[in-house]
């Protein structure tokens, strides 16, 4: 049976629930931060990131983003 490619419009990450579509099947563990639509910080996590994991998922996003380094691979430990 043959794959189903869905395509996206070119300005798809403009809307959260198309980026977050796009996301699944991708991760094996997953930190999700964002405003909610009452504009207050929330954050989702799977079972597997804990509070110390999630800073650590966090201050590594934040070397590569402060670098300019957003394709880099960090190892996970």
């Amino acid at each position: 049976m043959a794959e189903i490619i869905k395509f996206y419009k070119k300005d798809a990450a403009k809307e959260p629930d198309l980026v977050l579509e796009q996301a699944v099947g991708k991760y094996k563990s997953v930190l999700v931060i964002g405003w909610d639509k009452e504009d207050k910080l929330d954050a989702r996590s799977d079972l597997g990131i804990n509070r110390k994991k999630a800073l650590e998922l966090i201050e590594c996003f934040k070397f590569c983003l402060l670098r300019g380094d957003y394709g880099r691979v960090l190892e996970q430990e």
